[in-house]
């Protein structure tokens, strides 16, 4: 079922995509010079609901190149106590 709803979804961007171009393409006087102009639009265009996906996808496996490591700050470090110990040391006695 989602299936065909996506399917659908794409097929009405598709349309919408094309009666733009077909708007744009209008206002263009010549026939040449609007199929030059149709055709790129039409690449730019198709992939702009999914764009924030493919910029976004390149973004994160960037994100998880530079931070795949622990860090561990040496400042705070327990010596072996776990954090409520350590609060309680440190606040109750």
């Amino acid at each position: 079922m989602t299936g065909l709803l996506l399917i659908f979804m794409a097929v009405i961007w598709l349309v919408i995509a094309l009666f733009i171009i077909a708007f744009i393409a209008s206002k263009i006087p010549g026939r040449a010079l609007s199929l030059v102009i149709s055709i790129p639009l039409f690449i730019v265009l198709l992939p702009m609901p999914i764009m924030d996906e493919i910029i976004g996808g390149r973004q994160f496996e960037q994100l998880c190149k530079e931070n795949s490591t622990i860090q561990v700050d040496r400042k705070t470090r327990l010596d072996g106590l776990s954090i409520w110990q350590k609060l309680q040391e440190k606040y109750y006695r």
